[in-house]
């Protein structure tokens, strides 16, 4: 199987390091290292497999990296971003949408609210 890898786009770059630095958590400043020299690939439209250009690696386990990051009822669609981690790296992006209808585009990073795993 073929697949077709592109640059990441400064749009997704920038929803990225949004959910990544609204965390806070330690250590994982490493996933968006040199995040603009990323490769993605569409697995479907709203969810895009990552090959990080970096070696760098977070200590966090994979799946989901620990936050929640909703796209409250003021965006176009609401739903929530998630950042699928492999191997302490980036791995996945998804837009878990929850409407009838799916998203016409991806949230702006002003659009989404982080809050922590627990809260």
């Amino acid at each position: 199987m073929t697949e077709w890898w592109r640059t990441i786009s400064s749009d997704e770059a920038a929803l990225i390091r949004t959910v990544v630095s609204a965390a806070n958590i330690p250590g994982s400043d490493a996933l968006v290292d040199n995040l603009d020299a990323a490769l993605m690939s569409h697995a479907t439209e709203w969810i895009l497999d990552v090959y990080p250009s970096t070696s760098a690696r977070t200590t966090l386990p994979n799946g989901p990296f620990p936050v929640h990051a909703y796209v409250p009822s003021r965006a176009d669609h609401r739903g929530e971003i998630i950042i699928w981690l492999t191997g302490g790296r980036i791995s996945g992006l998804e837009y878990a949408w929850t409407t009838d209808e799916p998203p016409e585009r991806w949230p702006a990073p002003e659009e989404i609210e982080v809050v922590p795993d627990g809260q």
